[in-house]
């Protein structure tokens, strides 16, 4: 399945949480075992003004290395979270987020990935590294 293929696989089946972050896959890099991933951060997101919260930076960074997994695997396959360690390099504002999500290990039945959250400026905002279950999806 080409890379195309697989965006447009991920853009038309997020669930419902994924879509409350009101994200977008944007590219995938099969020779790099990696994918971008767009989010837009309003002010229900946020704390202190235009602060996004902790807990929704987590989940940007979670859902691009998830998807890393995924789009690494064809869509066959997702990852269930082990753990996850994000690292908060600076605040991170409302408005439209990038991630790129990286697979930087894939076992039969573990996978270990890294991902980088970039503000609309370009500016690296949090990192994160997490290991996780490869889970099979339904043919359903």
């Amino acid at each position: 399945m080409s890379p195309d293929k697989i965006v447009e696989l991920m853009n038309t089946h997020f669930p419902p949480a994924i879509r409350t972050l009101k994200a977008k896959v944007l590219e995938y890099f099969p020779e790099d075992l990696m994918l971008t991933m767009e989010f837009t951060m309003g002010l229900e997101f946020c704390h202190s003004g235009d602060v996004v919260q902790g807990g929704f930076v987590t989940a940007m960074l979670d859902a691009g290395m998830s998807h890393a997994v995924s789009a690494s695997g064809q869509h066959k396959i997702g990852a269930s979270t082990i753990d996850i360690t994000v690292s908060f390099l600076k605040a991170t504002r409302a408005g439209r987020h990038v991630v790129k999500g990286y697979v930087t290990r894939k076992g039969r039945t573990v996978v270990f990935m890294r991902g980088e959250l970039y503000s609309e400026a370009g500016e690296l905002t949090a990192t994160a590294s997490a290991s996780a279950i490869v889970v099979h999806k339904s043919a359903a």
